[in-house]
């Protein structure tokens, strides 16, 4: 919850008339009773993923609307179980909303977008082995990151060759030997560097092999710090040293350790479903690290629903509401929503969530999920309204819920964080109610006008108001 909505939800606990019927301690132990949702965790990883406390049960004042697990024949203040009936949603308090962006291209980490450049204090440098054609020689040092966390060598460092009673020589950048491109580092990952020496140049026209060889090298990194390799066999610098600039040896295979692949994910479901309706559930996104996952490449993901429906679809993570990185240690929790078609059947719905990667940051969850034979579909919005400064209505996530007035039969959705809801109801006259933990702490009821009428064709801009004092 931001600090708006902490201030917004404190004005008006304490403005909204207090009735009798509900006690403190009856909303704290409706809070407990509502709390129905579940968190699906991948097998390969060990997660503690801690949603938010809910500020307030989804609970109104009047008898009909309190909070009461899903009716039953022996529920005294329900209607009979005859039609459907679901929980009212799991607990977006802190959850990042749902934007429907379009879901992007995986796109690799490259040498400077995603960590800070390594520093000689963290890394371990030793020769790797020499290469050799048509008068040039190689000699590669390779740098392993000794760290706990990301960092990256990239671009030319600066070289100098030292023997004792000698000169130094500084290399020069740019090399016969042709490299590819640099990676992030993980912890134990290695870059490698190429110093060439030449048997021919100008300064040795013959191509004589010098007996004074340089047995040290003195790489000064981009992120500061030096770093000194011994060169067992040496090196003739008579013609001078050339530089490659970092690189890794197998490129296409660097996001084996994008810094996205130590994330891990849970999904937090509700236990029902209606067809016709949105599906509105968490997926908390974990980074088990001591160190912070940038979010700079921001991935899209995707949901494959399967059994009482065939769903596929993707989008983009909000990862601008996010912040620039997963914490060490944090969970995000991201707003999620996916369309229950109107033809699904009765039955178990289990959705799998994945990122759009070329690894695995998975999670599977199941909803239960209940046909609505002939339905007519519901769409409108659970608002704040009036108010001493009237503006704009603001749309509050919670719960609505619909009583069709000639059977009794109730039918419930969940408002997403703007507000929106949907969902599939027969045809016939309701009585729409809804409630929000940002309106007096989820425990006074929302109404919509009079009885509503949803007509075969169904009903949009349906609007839900919660009144402000």
């Amino acid at each position: 919850m931001t600090g708006t909505e902490d201030r917004v939800a404190e004005a008006l606990h304490a403005s909204a008339p207090r009735t009798t019927g509900v006690e403190l301690a009856d909303v704290a132990e409706l809070v407990r009773r509502r709390r129905a949702s579940r968190a699906s965790v991948i097998a390969t990883a060990s997660v503690l993923v801690v949603g938010t406390a809910m500020a307030g049960a989804f609970v109104a004042l009047d008898a009909p609307w309190r909070a009461q697990p899903p009716a039953t024949a022996t529920d005294p203040t329900s209607p009979a179980p005859s039609g459907p009936a679901a929980p009212d949603g799991v607990d977006l308090t802190g959850a990042i909303p749902w934007t429907g962006a379009t879901a992007p291209a995986y796109r690799p980490p490259d040498a400077g977008g995603d960590a800070r450049a390594c520093t000689a204090s963290e890394v371990a440098a030793a020769v790797g082995g020499t290469d050799g054609a048509g008068g040039h020689l190689l000699t590669t040092l390779r740098f392993t990151n000794t760290g706990s966390t990301p960092c990256v060598l990239s671009g030319y460092p600066a070289v100098t060759a030292t023997e004792q009673g000698r000169p130094d020589v500084l290399a020069t950048d740019g090399s016969w030997f042709p490299t590819a491109g640099s990676a992030v580092m993980q912890p134990g990952d290695q870059t490698l560097l190429g110093v060439e020496t030449d048997a021919m140049c100008d300064a040795n026209p013959g191509g004589t092999a010098s007996p004074d060889l340089y047995h040290h090298l003195t790489a000064t990194l981009p992120g500061g710090g030096d770093v000194t390799v011994a060169v067992p066999g040496g090196i003739d610098v008579t013609c001078g040293v050339k530089l490659t600039p970092f690189y890794v040896e197998s490129p296409g295979g660097a996001s084996a350790t994008d810094p996205l692949s130590a994330l891990t994910v849970a999904l937090e479901l509700p236990e029902h479903a209606l067809a016709g309706s949105t599906l509105v559930y968490v997926a908390a996104v974990t980074n088990p690290t001591d160190h912070a996952i940038p979010l700079t490449r921001c991935p899209g993901y995707v949901e494959q629903a399967t059994g009482a429906a065939d769903v596929s679809t993707s989008n983009g993570l909000a990862c601008d509401a996010a912040g620039s990185s997963v914490p060490a240690g944090a969970t995000v929790r991201f707003e999620m929503r996916l369309a229950v078609p109107t033809g699904a059947r009765s039955g178990p719905l289990t959705v799998r969530w994945s990122l759009l990667a070329p690894f695995a940051v998975t999670a599977d969850g199941t909803v239960q999920v209940t046909a609505v034979g002939g339905g007519a579909r519901v769409a409108g919005v659970l608002e704040l309204v009036g108010g001493p400064a009237p503006g704009p209505p603001r749309g509050l996530f919670g719960a609505v819920r619909l009583v069709d007035t000639a059977t009794g039969r109730t039918y419930r959705a969940a408002a997403a964080s703007d507000g929106s809801f949907r969902l599939t109801v027969p045809a016939g006259s309701y009585t729409v109610t809804g409630a929000s933990p940002l309106y007096g702490d989820g425990a006074y009821a929302c109404r919509a006008d009079g009885p509503v009428s949803v007509p075969a064709a169904g009903v949009t801009g349906l609007q839900v108001g919660c009144q402000a004092p």
